[in-house]
């Protein structure tokens, strides 16, 4: 997976972030957390979590949820992700929302 082609769009809410309803919400469909390409953009979610945090060291530890919408040509992914963190001793857990082009 190029990670130019996947843009994590927006990752958010650590500690039990709400999933707010929006217009077109009901396009989402939930697929298997457990497939090959989900657990592969979690990762990549993750990895850029981390990057872009200033405590690091963040690992994924699963993928609670997954829904996927195309629209456009564009794949969008929400998933439900939990982590754990060595530097701060925590698990975090977190929503993220990307699309794959």
């Amino acid at each position: 997976m190029r990670t130019s082609s996947l843009v994590l769009f927006a990752a958010v809410a650590v500690f039990g972030a709400a999933c707010t309803a929006a217009a077109g919400d009901e396009s989402w469909k939930t697929i298997d957390a457990n497939d090959r390409h989900v657990q592969d953009v979690a990762l990549w979610a993750v990895a850029e979590t981390d990057w872009a945090s200033a405590t690091g060291g963040l690992t994924l530890n699963t993928v609670d949820g997954a829904e996927k919408r195309f629209e456009a040509g564009v794949t969008y992914y929400r998933l439900t992700l939990e982590a754990s963190s060595r530097v701060v001793a925590k698990y975090l857990r977190f929503q993220a929302v990307l699309y794959d082009m």
